[in-house]
């Protein structure tokens, strides 16, 4: 303080007419402490080298050591490098060259990290695109980006749809060519990647990113985290998420191997358990959420592995938790435009006893500094915004040098250099160690991902029926740092499908949990919004609070609340409308399984997302309740239930989500195959399998008027069986028929196995599709169901084989199918990506058979993809306002109505 009062007095008697906000008091001694002797990183790397060229020195070290795992493939060092080199030469030769951007959309594979590699060799900067992103985003970001070309597999073409003039290529596929590394004039200072975020004006924003910026990020924590070729590493993160460069680059320029998790492990702790203990993982890397999902699922830990956390603030009670499980622990912190991460600190068992953990020091070649509102630094101890300047200061952002301008500076303490202004506020403590505490602007971080609030917004005011919007981010209980995403409107009419509009647009983790509409926004006197005035969201509805009735209802409403931070919860409360999401999802099943030893599937839960309902499920279903011939989709209700027939496979589960489609309360259940608990089942013909199906449903509705609905296969059973009760005297008030097509005759015995494997799961990717053509046994095919999660344990290998069987059969029945005349309306629903060019409409050969009319709505899918959830969606959409078939045809505005 001496020091302070001295320094304040010379800066006075030097300029005494200086406004005293704006003299620096600092003694000299403690900016030297700030400026040089805390930013003393300096370390040699090769910054002349580029991010591909570390990977090949290590294949000539180690070529024969395995560089990469998934699922039940690995390549060794060599046999990356070659089959990169082989993508790459073909790259060149379709004209990539240094500085090109090249956009990469794939799925989780061999092949993503072979891209990544092959773009880089070519001289050209990756723009990752996540498959799992909305349309819409990916759109922008490729026309933001203006790639070269494009690489895609089929995942990834179906999220772009479009992609216009724009060559795109299936690195899947195999090209042959040169396995020799390429000879590119590359250089250090060239793109390497760039790299969308949120961005405030509604758009997301691309970060570009050098080669030599990476080299020094991985060179320095190659050194801190004494990464070697004895160790392993699971990677669990998307590439659009910069800090997958560390998981990918860092153990292949160490000689270490890296075993790549599926999109659906990395959400699933139980799949993340396995592949630590099978692999002998000794590295990870994982966001605050992501190790938070791992130890709510009683993780035992690990005592070999390394744990890296970033991406949002670790809190002091997790790091607690998860260091005494781990070998040690990082805790990392960095924007993507200082290239991943800029500083770490390793926490030790003070964790338990600290109120904070620090973000640490900088790592090498990397300067940070605290400075105030006149760029001036603040002593430690004070509040200051955190600036970043050194060898990871990226280029700056793509198309905007608006905004590279004003992030991008000129570093006052080091002529000729840049650094970055993160935005986030901090301070040192007294070790020289800086402490985040939080932000200056309307940035936050949801479960790793950095979200500007001001895009989210925007997207919300684009909906016709908002006036204005305003996003924050709220934690909902003090004892949690699980933070959920608020939305507050004004409408100027009826917003119910809200949330639809942001689903088509933003990724889900940037989709408001709660939506609270006001009559106007709070301000403050001087008319700007006021923030601290906004309302806590109504997560419940006290007024309508129904305690628990029975044991079983307490312990889950405990269990609920918990995970939901919550003082109580009603048994009627929704899971996810109280805020629940995926992550969520799996620290309740976590939760159950611990306090009630039972477990439960999300299936279940978005089926059963109440108290009640859980409860009821839990205490009548048995455990073969899936083998049912009838399943309860949504029961009971009002109304005469809706009956949806099984396609050619058997199975019915597709058919879950119609229960979240179509509005009211109508009862709605699946049938399937009976051969799941009578494996001799076998029908002649499906006349006879429609007649069987009738008892069975008379068992739930005696007496009609009926209301039928199949999809394929199902379509046709459920046009048998609605003429057989139309005989009986019974009416059939609505017949609906999901692209069910009448058939060719097909001899079923020579279907491949394949084909009947993708008939039975059609939710089978073509990626897997492929795969299971490769293989031999039928075994094998069955271990890559269960390994791509297609199939719930409770099914057994018999039972598959049962299925298989049965859908032989289906096939041979379908292709003998002769309809009969049905008096009445048919409601008929076409996937149009799946019609031939040039010949009849699909639904034109019912119309001989259909004494009435057939009203077409045209939906815009592949036949194999009625049932998914976009596609549900539009069929709910006309399903909803059905009620008895026959009604004029004004009754259908959007149907394509055909009439004998």
């Amino acid at each position: 303080m001496e020091q302070t009062l001295s320094s304040l007095v010379q800066a006075l008697e030097h300029a005494p007419q200086t406004p005293v906000n704006q003299l620096d008091v600092l003694p000299p001694e403690t900016r030297t402490l700030l400026v040089s002797t805390w930013n003393d990183t300096a370390s040699s790397y090769p910054d002349s080298l580029c991010i591909h060229q570390l990977f090949e020195q290590q294949v000539q070290r180690t070529p024969n050591a395995i560089a990469l795992v998934f699922e039940d493939e690995s390549l060794t060092y060599a046999q990356l490098n070659a089959r990169a080199n082989q993508l790459a030469h073909h790259l060149i030769a379709q004209g990539v060259r240094p500085e090109d951007r090249v956009a990469l959309c794939v799925e989780r594979g061999i092949g993503m990290v072979v891209s990544l590699l092959a773009i880089l060799k070519a001289g050209a900067a990756y723009v990752p695109l996540d498959p799992a992103y909305p349309g819409e985003r990916l759109s922008h970001i490729l026309t933001d980006s203006a790639p070269r070309l494009l690489l895609a597999d089929a995942a990834g073409r179906d999220a772009l749809c479009d992609t216009g003039t724009l060559a795109v290529l299936d690195p899947n596929v195999s090209l042959g060519g040169s396995e020799d590394d390429p000879q590119v004039a590359v250089a250090s200072h060239h793109l390497a990647y760039v790299l969308f975020t949120s961005g405030s004006t509604g758009k997301p924003k691309g970060v570009m990113v050098e080669h030599r910026e990476m080299l020094n990020f991985l060179c320095s924590m190659r050194d801190i985290t004494a990464m070697s070729a004895a160790d392993t590493l699971l990677a669990v993160t998307t590439i659009s998420f910069d800090i997958a460069g560390l998981e990918l680059y860092l153990p292949l320029s160490t000689g270490a191997c890296i075993v790549l998790a599926r999109r659906s492990d990395a959400a699933d702790p139980i799949a993340l358990q396995a592949l630590i203990d099978k692999h002998e993982i000794s590295f990870m890397q994982a966001t605050p959420a992501t190790w938070r999902m791992l130890l709510d699922a009683q993780w035992t830990g690990n005592a070999k592995l390394t744990a890296l956390c970033g991406g949002e603030a670790l809190s002091a009670a997790l790091a607690a938790r998860l260091r005494e499980k781990v070998k040690s622990l990082w805790n990392v912190y960095g924007p993507t435009e200082t290239t991943v991460w800029s500083s770490c600190y390793e926490v030790g068992l003070e964790a338990q006893s600290s109120a904070t953990v620090p973000v640490g020091r900088p790592i090498a070649n990397t300067r940070m500094y605290l400075l105030d509102a006149q760029y001036r630094l603040v002593p430690p101890g004070a509040v200051g915004e955190l600036y970043i300047g050194g060898a990871g200061v990226a280029r700056g952002y793509l198309n905007r040098p608006d905004l590279t301008a004003e992030r991008f500076i000129d570093d006052p303490f080091v002529p000729g250099a840049r650094m970055y202004r993160t935005g986030d506020i901090a301070r040192y403590r007294a070790d020289g160690n800086i402490e985040f505490l939080g932000r200056n602007d309307h940035q936050v971080k949801i479960r790793g991902f950095r979200i500007e609030l001001g895009e989210i917004e925007a997207q919300i005011a684009s909906h016709p029926a908002v006036r204005e919007a305003v996003v924050i981010a709220r934690a909902r209980h003090e004892a949690t740092q699980d933070q959920q995403l608020i939305a507050y409107v004004t409408l100027v009419s009826d917003a119910s499908d809200l949330r639809e509009h942001l689903n088509s647009r933003l990724p889900d983790y940037m989709v408001p949990s709660a939506f609270v509409t006001l009559d106007a926004l709070p301000l403050t006197p001087n008319g700007k919004l006021d923030r601290r005035a906004l309302p806590d969201p109504q997560w419940q509805d006290l007024a309508a609070y129904v305690a628990p009735r029975t044991s079983l209802e307490h312990s889950l409403a405990e269990c609920f609340a918990s995970v939901l931070g919550l003082e109580r919860v009603s048994v009627f409360d929704n899971f996810f409308a109280l805020g629940g999401h995926s992550l969520l999802a799996v620290q309740l099943m976590a939760h159950i399984h611990a306090e009630l030893g039972q477990d439960i599937s999300i299936r279940v839960l978005f089926s059963a997302p109440s108290v009640a309902e859980l409860a009821n499920h839990l205490n009548t279903a048995p455990s073969n309740t899936e083998f049912d011939t009838i399943l309860p989709i949504r029961a009971p209700g009002d109304g005469a239930p809706l009956f949806c027939i099984h396609p050619v496979g058997g199975l019915a589960w597709s058919y879950a989500g119609l229960a979240q489609i179509i509005d009211g309360d109508r009862p709605i259940y699946a049938v399937q195959t009976p051969a799941l608990q009578q494996p001799d089942y076998g029908p002649a013909s499906i006349a006879e399998m429609a007649t069987d199906y009738i008892t069975r449903i008379r068992t739930i509705q005696p007496q009609g008027p009926y209301h039928l609905l199949g999809w394929s296969f199902g379509g046709l059973l459920a046009y048998e069986m609605a003429t057989q009760l139309q005989n009986l005297g019974e009416t059939v008030s609505q017949l609906v028929l999901l692209d069910s097509r009448l058939p060719d005759a097909v001899d079923a015995r020579e279907v491949d196995e394949c084909a009947l494997f993708a008939a039975t799961f059609p939710s089978m990717s073509p990626d897997l599709m492929l795969s299971l053509q490769a293989m031999q046994t039928t075994s094998e095919r069955v271990i890559a169901l269960r390994e791509h999660r297609l199939i719930p344990a409770y099914i057994t290998d018999g039972h598959i084989m049962t299925l298989i069987g049965a859908t032989q059969r289906n096939m041979q029945l379908q292709s003998t199918f002769a309809p009969k005349q049905f008096y009445g309306d048919i409601v008929y629903f076409t996937a149009t990506r799946s019609e031939s060019p040039g010949q009849p409409r699909p639904f034109a050969s019912w119309r001989e058979r259909v004494d009435g009319s057939i009203m077409n709505y045209d939906i815009d899918c592949a036949h194999a993809e009625m049932c998914l959830p976009s596609s549900l969606a539009m069929i709910g959409e006309n399903l909803a306002s059905l009620n008895v078939i026959g009604a004029s045809a004004s009754r259908y505005p959007n149907a394509e109505v055909h009439a004998k």
